[in-house]
C-alpha cells in the first residue's frame, strides 16, 4: 500500500453535506439517520435534547448529561444510571436510548490490516490552545515503519484553524477531516472511518475512544498528552454560563487522571487491543431502541409536533414583549 494513497478511503466515505441545526438531535447528523431509518426525506425539528458524545468525568453538575433544556423536556441520554442522576435533580423525563452514535448505519467496508488512524485533541470555533503539534506529529512520525498507512483524522475546526495539518504535512502523513458538527453524514462518515483501521491512536481523551472501540479497532493512547486548560476556553459561551463546571472537566481531563481511569489504553499502537465491550456499554448498547421509538421520544408525532411549534412561538412572543417592555 502507498504511504500516501488513501483513495481506498476517501471514496467509501460519505460526503460532508451542511445541514441547519434546529435542536441538539441535529448535531452531526443523529436526526437525519434516524429519518433515513424511517424511510423520511427529511427529519422534523425535534423537541427533545439528545447527548451527543461521552461524558468521561464524575458527574458534578446537571449540565454535564443536558447542555441546554429545562427539566420540564424530555431528554435522551446514553445509559440508565444517567437517567436516575438526571432524576436526581429534578429532570424526570430522562430516557436511556444509548449515544447516537450506534444509531450510524453499519458500513460493511473491508478493514485494512495494519494500519493506524491517529486522532489528535481537537479544538471549537471559539476555543485557542497551545498543544506542542511538533511532538506529537513527529513521535506519530517515527511509526512509519510499523505500519503499513498512517492516517490522520482532524475535526473541521482544525482544518479552518490549520491546526495539526501543517505539521502532518511536514511529515508526509496523509489526513482528512472526520466530524463536522453541521454535517448530516457526520456520524456515517465516523463510523466508515473507525471501521476501515484495524488501530486509533490519539493523544487526548474523549467521545473518539468509545466510538473507534464500538466500531472494532484496537485503542491506543500514545505521545504527549494534549491537555486543555481554563485559558482555551475563555471565549466559549457555553463555559462562561458554568465557570465551576469548567474547572471540574478540565481537573478530571488532565493526564494523571486519565491515567488512572483508563489506564488500560496507555499503550503503544502496536501493542494495542479492542475493547468492543467496554464501548457498547459506555455507549449505552444495551438501552438501544427501535426507530420508532426513538422518533417518539423526539417528538416526531403530528400532536407534539404541533405542541411544540405553539410553544415555541409562545417563547418567541414572551421575548418579543420583554424587549419592548424593557425598551
Amino acid at each position: 500500500m502507498n504511504h500516501n494513497d488513501i483513495q481506498w478511503l476517501t471514496e467509501r466515505l460519505p460526503p460532508i453535506e451542511p445541514t441547519v441545526l434546529r435542536s441538539e438531535p441535529d448535531y452531526y447528523g443523529a436526526s437525519h439517520e434516524i429519518a433515513i431509518q424511517l424511510g423520511r426525506a427529511k427529519a422534523p425539528r425535534s423537541f427533545a435534547t439528545w447527548r451527543h458524545g461521552w461524558v468521561y468525568q464524575p458527574i458534578a453538575h446537571v449540565r454535564q448529561l443536558v447542555p441546554w433544556g429545562s427539566a420540564k423536556e424530555r431528554h435522551l441520554v446514553a445509559t440508565e444510571a444517567h437517567v436516575q442522576t438526571l432524576k436526581a435533580f429534578g429532570f424526570e423525563r430522562a430516557v436511556a436510548v444509548g449515544l447516537p452514535f450506534i444509531y450510524a448505519p453499519d458500513s460493511k467496508v473491508l478493514r485494512q490490516p495494519n494500519t493506524l488512524l491517529v486522532m489528535p485533541s481537537h479544538s471549537l470555533p471559539y476555543t485557542s490552545h497551545t498543544w506542542d503539534e511538533h511532538s506529537y506529529v513527529a513521535a506519530i512520525a517515527q511509526l512509519k515503519d510499523q505500519f503499513s498507512q498512517i492516517v490522520a483524522c482532524v475535526h473541521s475546526s482544525c482544518l479552518i484553524k490549520g491546526t495539526w495539518i501543517t505539521e502532518f504535512d511536514r511529515y508526509g502523513i496523509p489526513w482528512i477531516v472526520g466530524a463536522t458538527v453541521e454535517d448530516r453524514n457526520a456520524l456515517h462518515r465516523m463510523a466508515t472511518i473507525f471501521r476501515s483501521f484495524e488501530t486509533m491512536t490519539t493523544n487526548a481523551i474523549g467521545s473518539h475512544l468509545p466510538y473507534a472501540a464500538y466500531a472494532g479497532c484496537k485503542l491506543s493512547i500514545y505521545g504527549p498528552f494534549a491537555e486543555f486548560s481554563e485559558k482555551d476556553f475563555e471565549k466559549d459561551p457555553w463555559y462562561s454560563q458554568y465557570p465551576d463546571l469548567l474547572k471540574h472537566v478540565i481537573l478530571h481531563g488532565r493526564e494523571s487522571a486519565i491515567r488512572q481511569q483508563c489506564p488500560q489504553f496507555f499503550v503503544h499502537p502496536e501493542n494495542a487491543v479492542t475493547h468492543e465491550e467496554w464501548g457498547k456499554a459506555v455507549l449505552g448498547d444495551s438501552y438501544r431502541r427501535n426507530s420508532k421509538a426513538i422518533a417518539q421520544f423526539l417528538g416526531w408525532s403530528p400532536a407534539e409536533q404541533i405542541a411544540g411549534h405553539l410553544r415555541r412561538t409562545a417563547k418567541a412572543l414572551q421575548r418579543k414583549m420583554s424587549r419592548r417592555g424593557g425598551a
